[in-house]
């Protein structure tokens, strides 16, 4: 199945209350990436450990998460972006290795992305 390009972006409070929500939502947005059913859950659960750990390292009241979901209309790669408040150790962009998080004014992301392939 070819599926359209989309933009979904949910904002999280820092709050450790959200994870519940977060783990619906990003299971559902998985599938709906493109992935094949197991690969739409490994990535389903790996956002999961990332926005869990960004949790336990901002400090309450920090300004809300967001996660970014898109599949390009001329790609076959779907990206996820989880951005947030920078925390101690993260690394500056130039510093950054292409796994971790990026720091540039005062803010982090951390970018997953995978490959898709359409069923005509």
């Amino acid at each position: 199945m070819v599926l359209d390009s989309f933009v979904f972006t949910i904002s999280l409070s820092a709050d450790a209350d959200v994870l519940g929500l977060f783990r619906t939502v990003s299971g559902h947005m998985a599938r709906y990436l493109g992935l094949p059913e197991e690969e739409a859950r490994q990535a389903s659960d790996m956002l999961d450990r990332v926005v869990a750990g960004r949790l336990k390292l901002l400090s309450t009241g920090a300004e809300p998460i967001q996660v970014r979901f898109e599949r390009p209309h001329t790609a076959n790669t779907v990206t996820v972006d989880v951005m947030s408040a920078a925390v101690p150790g993260d690394p500056s962009a130039a510093d950054a290795s292409s796994i971790g998080p990026t720091r540039e004014n005062g803010h982090s992301r951390i970018r997953l992305s995978w490959r898709v392939h359409d069923e005509a």
